[in-house]
């Protein structure tokens, strides 16, 4: 331990050198895609949000702090008991997950194995899900349109595999994330909320996930992530609310993106909204 620092142990877990942890790519914000206003629920009790395309936003805050419950409410899981949602300058009111889906709004869940994908199913088969009614019709399945489009997402999120038709459930914690990712891309969706994308796999897979984020904010998609990892949140992302106890209690950006000001924020200090 004497000899050895965090690059070279990175190097020695994942077979190879890891370059800048946290790649960040330069922002080029386009059009407002959802703007959430003193919105409340059940467990949020007021949170407000305005993400644009071509941005990584952050979601921070401590356990309990409300985070996912507010996702879960712009994603149409929970019901928002007051306040406003506009996505694409259009007031919504989604009754449920499939109104948010239809609008261009993905999810992907905190806990892959349980909400994320079905385990005992191939890889072709989750990540075909979301999209089944592109390849079928009179109710039977196009298979050759279906493989094609798995190879391709396979190939695009490098997924390692020894076939389309293995288990989900044999597949490593990372290539499990991936196809997560992969199946609501399929969707094209034009906000893509992301609950601890990187929780439980290994510093390499965690690059590629970064990797991917980027490539979607450079393809003009808003990104919400949300992460207990405050360097990861500082790291990669834009910008970041903080959340305290149900309420959205500043955004951070530029300069003032640093752990002292997000420890303010998280703890339920007073500082003034910043940007």
């Amino acid at each position: 331990m004497k000899t050895a620092d965090e690059k070279e142990l990175i190097a020695m877990m994942v077979g190879r050198t890891v370059e800048n942890r946290y790649p960040r790519v330069a922002a080029n914000p386009g059009e407002t895609i959802l703007k959430a206003v003193n919105v409340r629920t059940d467990r949020v009790k007021d949170a407000s949000i305005e993400l644009r395309a071509g941005e990584i936003v952050g979601l921070g805050g401590l356990m309990g702090a409300g985070r996912t419950e507010f996702a879960r409410a712009l994603a149409g899981v929970d019901r928002v008991l007051s306040g406003e949602i506009e996505f694409r300058g259009e007031r919504v009111s989604f009754k449920n997950p499939g109104d948010a889906i239809r609008k261009g709004i993905a999810f992907v869940t905190e806990d892959r194995k349980s909400q994320g994908v079905i385990l005992q199913f191939s890889v072709r088969e989750n990540m075909a899900l979301p999209t089944l009614s592109q390849r079928q019709r009179m109710g039977f399945i196009n298979m050759k349109r279906e493989r094609t489009f798995t190879a391709d997402m396979i190939e695009k999120l490098h997924v390692r595999l020894s076939s389309m038709e293995q288990a989900v459930e044999s597949l490593s914690g990372g290539n499990q994330q991936k196809i997560v990712i992969a199946k609501w891309l399929a969707r094209d969706p034009a906000l893509l909320i992301l609950d601890e994308p990187t929780r439980g796999i290994d510093v390499g897979a965690k690059r590629e996930i970064y990797d991917l984020m980027n490539e979607m904010k450079s393809e003009g998609r808003a990104i919400l992530m949300i992460s207990s990892d405050l360097p990861e949140l500082l790291g990669i992302c834009d910008r970041i609310y903080v959340m305290h106890e149900g309420k959205t209690m500043g955004e951070l950006e530029g300069e003032s993106m640093n752990e002292s000001n997000f420890i303010k924020l998280a703890t339920g200090r007073d500082l003034a909204w910043i940007g």
